[in-house]
Formats: structure tokens, C-alpha cells, sequence
């Protein structure tokens, strides 16, 4: 077998865990090949986002990729007149893979913000880049006669470009990003946003009852979640205020929760049957029953963050706020340091699109509505709203018993965190920069997800009856934390030490002192 590696973009572990993946398959006497960036591309997303220029961004990127590890057969992409033949009406589909990195950029929200004169422009000059990647992928794969190929994220735009070319060649690729707190995160023929592995998976294991370690490490999650102590890509709003629901004699206590969905414009997996997220809010609480005075607004805390050059999700808020303010909805703006979690142990009812909060409020027992496919979608512990065909289930909200959407979110963790990530037992992430890997694994996740067109658990095992989910989700509803389970799969392994070259064993030391998110 011949195996193609392609990380364009070394972000957060990224670049060692794919070290990690080729040295699985050498082992194993498979023949690997490297596609690297170098700097070849005029525009890419790490440059516009943060507004550098390629003299300041492209070492970075160089230093901190493939050249840095001792590894041979690697494939420099090369800018230049292309030797494939390309139609003309091909700069819409070079433009189409560039559309998900220029929308993140700027933060958009609205259909509107996607035809912007800026972000058009950006779409453009990034259409020029995933052209020449798309063209070097293509000759790299056909040179090396590869089986299939490994690329990081396969969403920003010149990894799309990767995918986009095994597709078209019409040979399979996977998409990776790291797990947190275990493992890694593989898609296969899809990128990084695909939903088709992990709606199956949470479909067969939401029925199935969690043992005591799983549960134990579900409540672990979901404690560090709540406490916003849980390892993600960067926590915000930890230093919160508690709060009361801000409205008076309220009847149908309502509160809106929206979120970014830049990541998800032209995603598939995504799409929902509304026109727009305010048309099924609104459409969702007037088959609740509930008027606007009765509502809550509470904008996104990470729109008060800073991210690149949009130094504010200006977009996202104004969009909300406009409606907010003729609807006559109360704003808790996103400035505010207040605990979402607060608000939501006081509604009756959350409304969201697809985001990580409803997963906080199905942890405390709320009844959640959400109008967009997400990783959840299957998890019975929301109601799924995605069109107006589905309003009738809005009849059931009431319905829900708080224990049971606790079940059903503790279950979900742990299919999320534990059986949809793939080397658990290999890969301990001590941060969002560094992690611990030890010995014995094998290439067989991958070759599994060949044979099955989709990503295979993890871990397969459950319960017989509810009798210990139970137990400990009584234990959980009367406040007791679970703070120090940890789930040790490594204690027989020995650990392995993905080491860059000793010129450049700084790098790794250095990025674990950065903010998460500007590494």
C-alpha cells in the first residue's frame, strides 16, 4: 500500500499526530509520501486571517511542519503554470473551495455577509491558491500512485483543495483533527464537518446504557463542561458572574442562544429546511406559544473575542441584535460576563441552532430545541426542529423528564469523546499543543472505516440495564461533582515521543505558552 500525508496547516497537534499515523503505517511496511506547502502558494488562510504577510506567516508554517520531523519523500508543492488541462468554468469550483476559509475569516452569518465585497474578494485570491494545490495533489497522487491519502481538517481552503482532488481521482482520503481529552478525531470521505459516522454512531449508542467506568467518564466531561474547565480549542467567559433570569411575571421563560455558523455555510450535513435561523426561531416559539417579551437573548461570548483580523463576531451580533431589537427581545450582550449556565437552569425552554449549549443545558435537564443538523442531532436529548414539516414535534417539548435528558446526554459524551475518536488508548492530550503517545497501536482503525464506508467505535461495550446510569445520575442531579475520575487505558503501554529535529525542539515548548487559538 502507498499512503499519502498532507498537512498544509500544522496547527494544535495536528502535525504530530499525523507523524504519529505514517509511523503506524512504516512500520507496518506500508510505502508513505509527504505533500507540503513550503510557502508555495500566494494567499492562504493563516496569512489573511491573522493579516500577515508571507515574509512573517511562511517560516512559522515551515518550521512547524513536515521538514521539521526526520522524514523523507516529500513533495514540495510548486506554483507555476499548470500542465493539467482545466476548464474555464473551473474557477467556480476553485472558488467553492475557498468560500468555508473566507467565510471563517470574516466571521459571516447571514446569506448577505457571504456576498460581501471583502469576503468576495478573499474568496477570490484564496481561489487562486486552492488551484495550484488542487493541481499539485493531483499529480502528486497519480506520480506516487497512491492507495489513499491523510489530510488534516479537509474544510479551510487548501486542504479542501487535498480532498477535493482524491475525490475527483476518485480514490478515498481521510480528514483529521485532534480529540480532546483522547485520541483523534478521523473522518473518511468527508472533511472535518461530516456528519455520516457520527450520526450513526450516536443513533445505535443512545439506546445502549453506559457501564460504571463510561458513565464515570461522562460525568467527568460533563463536570469540567459545566465548570468551563473542559479542554477545547479556547475556553471563554471562565470568570463568569452568576445571575437571575433579568424579566419579571414570566410566564414561558424562553431563552435564545445562538452561535457562529461561518464553519457550516455550504456544508451539506448542515443545511436545514429554513430560510434562516430567525425565520425558525420565530416560527418554533409561536408554535410554543411563546410571545417575543417572553424571550431571552444571550449572544455568543466568543463574538467578544478576539480572532484574527475581525477583531469582534460584529457580524453574528448585529445580525441578532437587529432582530432582537425589533421583536423586542431582551439582549444580554456578548460583552457580558455573566453564566449562561445561570439563565439556563431558570428557562423553560432553550432555542439554538446547532451549538455546544445545548449540550450544557441537556447536563442540567432543560428542554432543548435546535433548528440545525448537528453532531448531536441523534442524540435524543434535543428536539430536532429543521423544518416546518418538523413543527409537530414541538407538542413533545413538554413531554421531556429532566432525568431522561440527562441519560441521553451522558450518553452522547461518551460516544462523542470516547467511541467516535479513534486511538484513545494512544493518544493522552495534556493540552491543546502537546500530547502523550505510547506503543502497540495499529493501522486497523483506518483499514475498518475501508471496509465499512464509515468510522468504527472505539469502544463497543455497554450495559445490560440502567441500573448503574441510574445511580450516578441521581448522585449528579443532587450536585455531587466528578472531578478526579480518569480513565488510564495506558499503564501496560510504553510511551513514544514524536520528536521534532534537535535543531527545532523548541517549537513544541513555545506553542504550549501561547493563547489557545493564536498558536
Amino acid at each position: 500500500m502507498r499512503i499519502g500525508f498532507a498537512n498544509i496547516y500544522p496547527y494544535r497537534l495536528s502535525i504530530q499526530n499525523m507523524i504519529f499515523f505514517s509511523q503506524l503505517f512504516e512500520d507496518e511496511g506500508e510505502e508513505t509520501c509527504f505533500l507540503t506547502c513550503d510557502g508555495s502558494v500566494p494567499f492562504c488562510y493563516n496569512r489573511l486571517i491573522k493579516g500577515n504577510s508571507k515574509l512573517h506567516e511562511c517560516p512559522k508554517c515551515i518550521l512547524g511542519g513536515i521538514r521539521s520531523f526526520k522524514k523523507n519523500n516529500i513533495t514540495k508543492i510548486k506554483r507555476g503554470n499548470s500542465t493539467l488541462k482545466t476548464k474555464k468554468d473551473n474557477n467556480k469550483k476553485f472558488k467553492k473551495m475557498a468560500e468555508s476559509a473566507a467565510f471563517s475569516i470574516h466571521r459571516i452569518e447571514s446569506n448577505e455577509d457571504c456576498l460581501n465585497k471583502i469576503v468576495q474578494q478573499d474568496i477570490k485570491k484564496l481561489a487562486i491558491s486552492t488551484k495550484i494545490v488542487y493541481e499539485n495533489a493531483i499529480r502528486w497522487i497519480k506520480a506516487h500512485n497512491l492507495n489513499f491519502v491523510v489530510v488534516f481538517n479537509g474544510r479551510l481552503d487548501l486542504t479542501k483543495a487535498i480532498i477535493e482532488a482524491c475525490s475527483d481521482l476518485n480514490i478515498d482520503y481521510f480528514t483529521f483533527e485532534a480529540s480532546y481529552p483522547n485520541g483523534v478525531a478521523l473522518t473518511i470521505n468527508e472533511d472535518c464537518r461530516g456528519l455520516r459516522s457520527i450520526n450513526e454512531m450516536v443513533k445505535i449508542f443512545s439506546k445502549k446504557p453506559l457501564k460504571e467506568d463510561q458513565i464515570l467518564f461522562s460525568l467527568k466531561i460533563a463536570t469540567d463542561m459545566l465548570d468551563k474547565k473542559n479542554m477545547v480549542w479556547r475556553n471563554i467567559n471562565q470568570n463568569c458572574i452568576t445571575t437571575k433570569w433579568p424579566l419579571k411575571n414570566i410566564k414561558k421563560k424562553v431563552l435564545i442562544l445562538p452561535s457562529s455558523s461561518h464553519e457550516f455555510k455550504g456544508a451539506k450535513d448542515w443545511e436545514s429546511g429554513w430560510e434562516s435561523s430567525l425565520e425558525a426561531f420565530e416560527t418554533v416559539l409561536q408554535s410554543y406559544g411563546a410571545s417575543f417579551d417572553q424571550c431571552v437573548i444571550r449572544f455568543h461570548p466568543i463574538w467578544d473575542e478576539k480572532i484574527g483580523i475581525n477583531k469582534k463576531g460584529k457580524n453574528a451580533e448585529n445580525y441578532y441584535r437587529n432582530w432582537a431589537n425589533y421583536r423586542n427581545i431582551y439582549i444580554i450582550e456578548s460583552s457580558s460576563r455573566i453564566n449562561t449556565n445561570d439563565l439556563i437552569q431558570e428557562a423553560d425552554l432553550i432555542l439554538v441552532q446547532c451549538g455546544t449549549a445545548a449540550i450544557e443545558a441537556g447536563l442540567l435537564g432543560k428542554k432543548v430545541v435546535a433548528v440545525t443538523p448537528s453532531r448531536y442531532s441523534k442524540g435524543n436529548f434535543t428536539i430536532q426542529i429543521h423544518n416546518k414539516k418538523e413543527l409537530y414535534k414541538s407538542k413533545s417539548i413538554d413531554e421531556l423528564e429532566s432525568k431522561e435528558i440527562v441519560r441521553m446526554t451522558l450518553r452522547y459524551l461518551y460516544t462523542y469523546h470516547a467511541r467516535l475518536p479513534q486511538y484513545t488508548q494512544f493518544i493522552k492530550s495534556k493540552n491543546t499543543s502537546s500530547a502523550q503517545y505510547y506503543s502497540e497501536a495499529t493501522t486497523k482503525p483506518f483499514y475498518l472505516a475501508l471496509e465499512h464506508g464509515n468510522i468504527q467505535p472505539s469502544d463497543t461495550d455497554y450495559d445490560g440495564n440502567e441500573e448503574v446510569e441510574n445511580l450516578y445520575i441521581q448522585k449528579f442531579l443532587k450536585g455531587e461533582q466528578f472531578l478526579n475520575f480518569n480513565k488510564d487505558d495506558c499503564k501496560m503501554k510504553n510511551e513514544i515521543f514524536i520528536k521534532r529535529k534537535k535543531s527545532l525542539s523548541w517549537i513544541d515548548p513555545l506553542c504550549s505558552k501561547l493563547k489557545a487559538g493564536d498558536r
